[in-house]
């Protein structure tokens, strides 16, 4: 599983340089956090304002992961969540091969920052902990990813579902 920091998946320079990608080499579970208003990473894409870069826009990232892990974009399972910045959209895709989840999640009014629950509506952490904990293994009161990464067990909580895509 890759957590919300790693999921882009990639760039330009500028406009005259080639787009550069990753190159995952097999399905795997990714969740991805987004502030629409994030100036540091253009949500929408396009040159950003701060950095000499052209941004690939957040729609096309988890489209690219969904892609990547053979599921269907017309699958997507969408929860809104009204917060204190505004809405939080949670877009699951579940239908990926081998139960490869692609997760998108974007908050309204939010930037660069990580979000938390008193601020955004969204516990950024706990939602993280979680998803990483359904796609890794449990070993004394931590989690284990592949990567041995070790992440303090948590729970969090997903309040209202509603079905529509990004």
């Amino acid at each position: 599983a890759v957590a919300p920091n790693q999921a882009t998946i990639g760039g330009q320079v500028d406009s005259l340089s080639p787009e550069v990608t990753v190159q995952p080499l097999e399905p795997i579970p990714i969740m991805m956090i987004h502030g629409m208003n994030d100036k540091k990473v253009n949500f929408y894409g396009g040159k950003n304002k701060d950095l000499p870069r052209i941004d690939i826009s957040f729609k096309r990232s988890v489209e690219f992961w969904v892609n990547n892990n053979q599921g269907s974009i017309n699958n997507a399972d969408t929860t809104i969540v009204n917060g204190g910045l505004g809405r939080v959209w949670i877009v699951s895709i579940k239908d990926c091969i081998d139960n490869k989840e692609v997760r998108g999640v974007a908050i309204e009014n939010k930037g660069h920052g990580w979000p938390g629950l008193e601020e955004s509506g969204y516990d950024g952490t706990n939602a993280s902990v979680d998803f990483l904990k359904r796609f890794s293994k449990e070993f004394n009161n931590s989690i284990y990813t592949d990567h041995k990464m070790v992440l303090p067990l948590s729970i969090g909580a997903i309040k209202r579902k509603q079905r529509t895509y990004l």
